[in-house]
């Protein structure tokens, strides 16, 4: 077993663990907020862990610069991340009945489009500008699909921060575009075989998570119609003759 077999297995293992505890967590929240925190703080710390051995295949092992680039920018955002989520596990566990009020003073922390966030866009730029002056230009099929996953990396993680579910549809974009460039690398080094089929699972449990999402909003939905319907019924005047 290789050294590169061994980092490889690492950083596709331990992203995809991060997906596992994600999903688990929008599971979770059909029962409390305590819960969601729960999964998610694993998820974030994992993340975290997992960048380094991501970063020395970008770097050192492979030049996929812009995708190198914008995940170590992308560093600020996952500590973030993390340390909103345990500061949000200790405010649900004192008083969980004021979810809206904490939720706010969450926010207040760095702001949904912070610094964190420039940090990364620049960080991807300066992916880009490294790749075009390695490669000579921008026009290869793995350049542009390092792009595809950029935008889903960028685009899905502002949209989770907002709680917008449409942010689990850009992070499916930025595992089909990695796990494409994995594919067509695993003639070059058949260990990119296995970081192909992490990036499917991934796919698989980001789509998962925004199926559970979607289906729970959609029952609040209905429960919310149908509750204003009951007190529409309670309080309506009995008609007269």
């Amino acid at each position: 077993m290789s050294e590169v077999f061994i980092i490889m297995f690492c950083a596709g293992g331990l992203y995809l663990l991060q997906k596992i505890f994600f999903f688990f967590s929008e599971v979770a929240r059909t029962e409390t907020e305590m819960r969601y925190y729960q999964w998610r703080i694993p998820g974030w710390a994992v993340y975290i862990i997992g960048l380094f051995p991501w970063l020395y295949i970008f770097f050192y092992f492979d030049k996929i610069l812009i995708l190198g680039w914008m995940e170590l920018g992308g560093l600020p955002a996952m500590i973030l991340g993390l340390v909103n989520s345990i500061k949000g596990y200790k405010e649900e566990k004192k008083e969980e009945a004021k979810e809206e009020e904490e939720e706010k003073k969450r926010k207040k922390l760095w702001g949904v489009f912070g610094w964190e966030d420039i940090l990364v866009i620049i960080a991807a730029l300066v992916g880009v500008g490294f790749s075009i002056d390695y490669y000579g230009s921008l026009n290869s099929l793995a350049q542009g699909l390092q792009l595809g996953a950029v935008i889903g990396f960028l685009t899905g993680t502002y949209l989770l921060a907002k709680k917008w579910i449409g942010g689990y549809l850009f992070y499916a974009l930025m595992n089909a575009t990695t796990g494409w460039l994995m594919y067509i690398k695993i003639p070059i080094n058949p260990n990119y075989e296995m970081l192909f089929y992490q990036q499917i699972a991934s796919f698989i449990l980001v789509m998962g998570s925004f199926l559970v999402r979607w289906h729970r909003q959609k029952q609040s939905k209905k429960a919310k119609q149908e509750n204003l319907a009951l007190d529409e019924q309670r309080y309506a005047k009995p008609a007269t003759s």
